[in-house]
């Protein structure tokens, strides 16, 4: 089994990326894993992200999405080889980035030993994981929001402090360090969708070889 994870910030085409590769291939090489959300305790409707993330104390939001990742990861384990690849939108780098985000608002927000354990937490599940099954980080990238504006929805554009969120998120993103195996592959989240395909078919392909 190899594991997948698509990482970036929002709006960059991940969830696109996984519906396209889940469409060109046969049905039974490949399965999602749950969405994040079904992990947070508010479970929030993906259209409700944006509001609950912005009416949500900042300190919750980042240990609740931790939290969750981390659960989420760890049921990775449990999977078995009857599905050779798991596809996870919303990898621990991106979580990790956006849990940052977070709490660098203004005023930023002092990390509380919670979180830091969290954190070492999510860090050490992905790190088991790898050492059990291969995995692939595929990172779809931006140098800027105004790239991929326009991918947002309406709700999202309209809300002041996510879009200022967002810039935070994206930032923490190209600062972070992946904390999963170490093979990569990033693509440019402008690029056009068969390419991007493409290329993270290649990669995967290349990588399931070598089992």
């Amino acid at each position: 089994m190899v594991v997948v994870y698509v990482e970036g910030v929002d709006g960059t085409g991940k969830t696109t990326l996984i519906n396209q590769l889940i469409r060109c291939h046969p049905a039974d090489a490949t399965v999602t894993a749950p969405p994040l959300w079904t992990y947070l305790p508010a479970a929030p409707v993906p259209a409700a992200f944006a509001t609950w993330v912005t009416t949500t104390p900042a300190a919750t939001v980042a240990a609740d999405l931790l939290a969750a990742q981390r659960t989420r990861v760890s049921d990775l384990l449990a999977l078995t080889d009857q599905h050779p690849i798991v596809l996870v939108d919303r990898g621990p780098r991106t979580v990790e980035a956006s849990a940052q985000a977070h709490l660098t608002a203004k005023p930023p927000i002092t990390p509380t030993p919670a979180i830091a354990q969290l954190t070492a937490e999510l860090r050490a599940t992905t790190r088991h994981l790898a050492e059990v099954h291969p995995c692939l980080s595929i990172e779809l990238t931006t140098a800027s929001y105004d790239e991929i504006f326009h991918r947002l929805t309406d709700t999202e554009r309209a809300s002041t402090a996510y879009l200022q969120y967002l810039r935070r998120f994206l930032r923490e993103f190209r600062d972070s360090t992946a904390a999963n195996d170490p093979t990569q592959l990033s693509l440019p989240a402008t690029a056009s969708l068969a390419r991007n395909t493409t290329a993270a078919w290649h990669a995967i392909q290349a990588l399931t070889g070598r089992l």
